[in-house]
């Protein structure tokens, strides 16, 4: 099991976070890895909902496909990966802040492909993509603060 992630304080309301973070057509323009993103079927807003998205990792565009798993309005959206190399959970939580901000969070409990070697390449690979995932949450933030 390969685990990352980050946290960011965001001064928005969690109500304008959410609204990013359930556009998800929208939300190349603030996950710096993707390239593209879909709702394929479904619901387009909560459990059931299928998402395709293409991303590079190192150059290498990879299309990742996703089943949103469990929803709790302007609180949390848990996703399961389905494909090939990216395997597992995923969720976005959102936490007020005291002082009226939002905390969110983006964590990963991934499955590496390749057995050990994966579980290894995992530990090498987390400062890069929890550094992937930092920046992205920075975009999400100036995103946020700058419609709040």
């Amino acid at each position: 099991m390969a685990f990352f992630r980050v946290l960011a304080h965001i001064d928005a309301p969690s109500s304008r976070v959410w609204g990013l973070l359930e556009d998800w057509e929208g939300s190349s323009a603030w996950m710096v890895d993707a390239t593209t993103v879909e709702v394929l079927d479904g619901p387009k807003h909560g459990v059931g909902t299928r998402i395709k998205a293409v991303t590079t990792i190192a150059g290498v565009p990879l299309t990742d496909v996703m089943e949103v798993v469990g929803w709790k309005d302007e609180r949390l959206i848990t996703v399961m990966h389905h494909g090939w190399p990216i395997r597992g959970l995923a969720w976005f939580e959102l936490r007020p802040a005291k002082d009226g901000g939002t905390w969110f969070e983006w964590a990963e409990e991934l499955d590496p492909p390749l057995g050990p070697l994966g579980e290894i390449g995992g530990l090498l690979l987390k400062r890069p993509i929890e550094r992937v995932l930092r920046k992205s949450a920075l975009k999400l933030k100036r995103l946020a603060e700058a419609s709040a």
